[in-house]
């Protein structure tokens, strides 16, 4: 059995490289695998030659070479079960996610974004889009 068998892996993009870093730390210290990335199109790659399961996908909206939301529809036709969070500080990030996904505004504490996977991979996936707690839209 190899260390990684039996634990949530997250495919995480991020061009921020302090933040990539410091969500990697997190992401490790509370069992997650990690798959950390300095963009989409870099992800798309890593996922490409990553035999295992991807449980989630984490990226923020706007990354140089192919966005988030670009890459969660690509990821999506291989790997159709894939859990999709996508993070960002401008709120009109909201406009570009698909039903199912779920939207995580920056700035986030580590805390916040480890309780919002726990409930992502608790549930099965929603035909609405995720807007979070505080979100007006929210019924």
């Amino acid at each position: 059995m190899t260390e990684d068998q039996g634990k949530i892996t997250v495919l995480f993009a991020e061009d921020d490289g302090d933040l990539r870093n410091l969500f990697e730390l997190v992401f490790e210290y509370n069992g997650f695998h990690v798959i950390p990335a300095v963009n989409g199109k870099h992800a798309l790659q890593l996922a490409e030659g990553y035999e295992g399961k991807i449980d989630l996908l984490v990226a923020h909206i706007s990354m140089p070479e192919m966005t988030g939301p670009e890459l969660a529809r690509e990821l999506r036709k291989s790997r159709p079960d894939l859990k999709i969070m996508l993070m960002s500080a401008n709120p009109d990030g909201l406009l570009l996610l698909d039903k199912g996904w779920v939207f995580l505004s920056k700035p986030v504490l580590p805390s916040e974004i480890i309780q919002k996977i726990d409930g992502i991979l608790e549930r099965p996936p929603s035909p609405e889009v995720d807007r979070g707690p505080d979100s007006a839209f929210c019924g």
